[in-house]
């Protein structure tokens, strides 16, 4: 039986590369990482799978685990796999076009923003919004929808607009804020002239859920959202 060297493989082989090996094809990125259909849990639905480059792991939610990426390689097929392929060169960093009205709304909030990581989110106990570095969206347009998505929440605080983020995943008080920042970005990007993208789909059930306990969700959604983006804006007196 033939012996593998897996640290020098995982040393030579970028995940993005083992995924090409895969086929792991289609898979949509969000939040700095790919999600997709599992190969090999096929019943696991198109969100079965994530992928995440920067920790060179992924996590596949119907079999309840994950790994590396020789791992990874490993649950779907033979790691000898990786040896069967030159060796592509490592892939450079994607450059997005900054706008730079779009700084300028942004920089103006005032906002205390940390780059970098997989995650994007606002953390209103540090009052700190936390989005990952530009170059690991692929294009502007959802590195800025998610900008406002997050500058959404942060308006939320009560030093601003005051609204309620205590709500836990899942609760309609969680789903409604949700919308509110959604909303505010694709407001923002309207205005700004970005052609912004649904970066939250995953949340679209609880939306769903929140407008049939309640017809009138949307406009109160609607409403605070245009609040926030005035706020951002600067149209709202901060």
């Amino acid at each position: 039986m033939a012996f593998y060297d897996f640290k020098a493989i995982k040393a030579a082989v970028s995940i993005e590369y083992a995924m090409v090996l895969l086929s792991l094809k289609g898979m949509k990125t969000e939040q700095g990482s790919y999600r997709g259909e599992c190969p090999a849990c096929k019943a696991g639905g198109c969100r079965a799978l994530v992928v995440t480059p920067e920790k060179q792991s992924f996590y596949c939610f119907t079999a309840k685990r994950g790994g590396d990426v020789i791992s990874l390689v490993a649950h779907l097929q033979p790691p000898h796999r990786l040896l069967d392929y030159p060796m592509p060169e490592p892939p450079t960093a994607t450059q997005i076009e900054r706008n730079a009205h779009a700084d300028q709304v942004i920089t103006a909030t005032g906002a205390v923003i940390h780059y970098g990581g997989n995650d994007a989110c606002y953390i209103p106990s540090q009052d700190v919004i936390k989005i990952p570095k530009p170059d690991a969206f692929p294009t502007a347009a959802p590195f800025y929808a998610t900008c406002f998505h997050e500058l959404g929440h942060w308006t939320a605080d009560k030093k601003r607009l005051d609204r309620d983020l205590k709500g836990r995943f899942g609760t309609r008080v969680y789903a409604a804020e949700e919308l509110v920042a959604e909303l505010c970005s694709a407001f923002l990007c309207a205005s700004i002239g970005i052609q912004g993208e649904l970066r939250h789909a995953g949340y679209i059930d609880n939306w769903i859920q929140l407008l049939k306990h309640d017809d009138r969700a949307i406009f109160t959604a609607s409403s605070n959202a245009s609040r926030a983006a005035d706020y951002v804006y600067g149209d709202l007196e901060r």
